[in-house]
């Protein structure tokens, strides 16, 4: 990752204001390796040098090398490695036949994440920095809304693309205890969250209290467990629970949809990433 700009605090690391490259240490090493790469000096397949990782365009190169101006532009909702944001999560399994996750205790969780970049209270947090609009988005968060940004969300135990054990047992989350999740600037704040093309599933005996000393009111950013679409209901038994907070199941017309196509802007767009959905899209 060539970093020319620090987001977090909005200083200028390798490049100025005005868009000319200033460099340092670490950034001269990448800008040469990558020309070196360009230039056939170095060979992309090198299993040594292991330079065929090198993202570092050419044009990139050329600006570094001269004195032209460069004008930034950011993808927002992932990381350096192309990965989608999907906020903090405690606990997360995915893509699994068979587990327990019995008997934790979970207080006290805080993201301190700021609000999404673009957004009307990050300027105001930072005036001046309109250079971070975002151009564009990592796809895949929410397809209902491709501009959603999750850094701020904040989850206690997720699963995704489970099952039950070989022999019919069924997975359980049971016995959990999850209090006083903060986030300033999340979408939600999930206690249980299932999803993907999961079954046989029992969450049973857990206590889930987000909001500590009162009940969030409905339809606000507190989901004490949710279902998510493409989750049958009847795979997941729920039993003997208290929640504080609402319960979300996020409804689809025809019970036997089971599969979500794959929409044409997420990146993987001939197979499914699991083989049991937990992307939680299907095939196309």
């Amino acid at each position: 990752m060539l970093q020319l700009v620090d987001t977090t605090n909005n200083e200028w690391l390798a490049s100025d204001r005005n868009g000319r490259y200033t460099g340092n240490v670490v950034a001269d090493a990448q800008i040469l390796v990558a020309s070196a790469i360009h230039d056939g000096v170095l060979a992309p397949g090198d299993n040594i040098l292991q330079t065929s990782a090198n993202t570092i365009a050419p044009e990139i190169v050329t600006w570094a090398s001269g004195s032209t101006l460069f004008q930034p532009s950011f993808r927002c909702n992932g990381d350096s490695m192309h990965h989608v944001v999907k906020g903090s999560i405690l606990v997360r399994v995915e893509d699994t036949q068979g587990f327990n996750i019995d008997g934790n205790t979970m207080g006290s969780a805080a993201v301190l994440s700021g609000p999404p970049a673009a957004s009307q209270e990050y300027f105001d947090l930072f005036p001046g920095t309109d250079m971070w609009t975002c151009t564009d988005y990592h796809k895949g968060a929410s397809i209902e809304d491709g501009t959603e940004q999750q850094l701020a969300n904040l989850r206690g135990i997720s699963v995704a693309a489970v099952s039950h054990f070989l022999l019919s047992k069924e997975s359980t989350i049971s016995g959990n205890r999850l209090t006083n999740f903060k986030s300033q600037y999340a979408n939600s704040i999930v206690g249980i969250d299932i999803q993907g093309k999961s079954q046989g599933v029992l969450v049973a005996d857990n206590f889930v209290n987000l909001k500590s000393g009162t009940r969030a009111a409905p339809n606000d950013q507190y989901i004490a467990c949710r279902v998510r679409k493409y989750v049958s209901q009847d795979d997941i038994v729920k039993r003997n629970n208290v929640f504080h907070q609402e319960e979300f199941f996020e409804e689809v017309a025809g019970r036997n949809l089971r599969w979500r196509k794959i929409p044409d802007n997420h990146p993987i767009s001939v197979l499914t990433e699991w083989d049991l959905g937990g992307c939680p899209y299907g095939r196309a």
